[in-house]
């Protein structure tokens, strides 16, 4: 059980990183000249 939860947290912890980043990218890309 144990690891089932951790098999399905690994990769949802690096598409939370992977979604975070683009929206970061978004912001940014929305004020280059700030």
């Amino acid at each position: 059980m144990t690891d089932l939860i951790f098999w399905l947290w690994g990769p949802g912890v690096l598409l939370v990183v992977v979604l975070f980043a683009m929206y970061i990218n978004r912001s940014d890309k929305r004020h280059p000249g700030e």
